[in-house]
């Protein structure tokens, strides 16, 4: 504080309680309130994932590490997704092409995945979702540097100072060999 006396001189800092001091307007307008976009999946999710379970003979026999609860297998609290591909790539793309989602790269990705469900080899699947993302393709900047100028050779000062050649192999043979 003194530092502050000193270069503003007598100012007098007063605080003033909440009630009687004036917010900023701009800053509270109400149409810069924040909203999350939150998409559920909800029951059409869990009744698809039950008929994949009915159509994957893996989930016929009981196993020691799953433990199924409502006809939902679960390994620990993680949602076990059965071997239905088009299942396993709508849960990828809720979670990583949503609007809460935001196209991250892979490791977030699979750490929202991992959040809820599990499956074998999830990794790989979703590592190969995000590097064929259309959108992540086009927007995403690449981390590779930039490809440098061409720069001009120099002037030879005399003849035969230098040569260069063009190797031109498998042309087709013309009519006179």
């Amino acid at each position: 504080m003194l530092w502050l006396e000193q270069f503003y001189g007598g100012v007098d800092i007063v605080h003033q309680p909440g009630k009687q001091n004036l917010s900023d307007p701009l800053s509270r307008r109400p149409d810069h309130m924040l909203c999350a976009a939150v998409s559920v999946s909800g029951d059409d999710l869990l009744q698809r994932i039950q008929q994949a379970y009915q159509e994957d003979a893996y989930f016929d026999k009981p196993f020691p590490f799953l433990v199924n609860k409502g006809g939902l297998w679960f390994m620990g609290d993680r949602l076990v997704v059965p071997r239905d591909r088009r299942l396993r790539q709508d849960i990828i793309r809720e979670c990583h092409d949503s609007l809460s989602a935001g196209h991250f790269g892979v490791a977030k990705t699979l750490q929202k995945v991992a959040q809820r469900f599990w499956w074998p080899h999830m990794h790989r699947s979703v590592h190969a979702y995000v590097l064929a993302c259309a959108d992540c393709q086009r927007n995403k900047s690449s981390n590779l540097p930039p490809a440098g100028l061409m720069q001009p050779l120099p002037v030879p000062g005399q003849k035969w100072e230098q040569i260069t050649m063009d190797l031109i192999t498998d042309l087709p043979v013309t009519q006179h060999g």
